[in-house]
């Protein structure tokens, strides 16, 4: 079965939807939003923190990673 390419307003649409079907909108304040982000970011660096760019191999063919 083909898929057709969704659109970026479809895919916000969907995301909305399912927001709004757990009621979390109360929860999407810009303050919130902010510290969600710093923490998601930090917990993605903290996986590079004390290795070498050659120990980290994302993005050389590798499926595995060095995670």
């Amino acid at each position: 079965m083909k898929q057709t390419p969704a659109t970026l307003a479809a895919l916000v649409d969907a995301v909305r939807r399912f927001r709004d079907d757990r009621d979390w909108a109360q929860f999407h304040t810009p303050k919130n939003l902010a510290a969600t982000i710093a923490i998601e970011a930090a917990e993605l660096q903290e996986r590079f923190l004390w290795k070498t760019d050659s120990e980290v191999n994302w993005g050389r063919g590798s499926s595995s990673g060095n995670w």
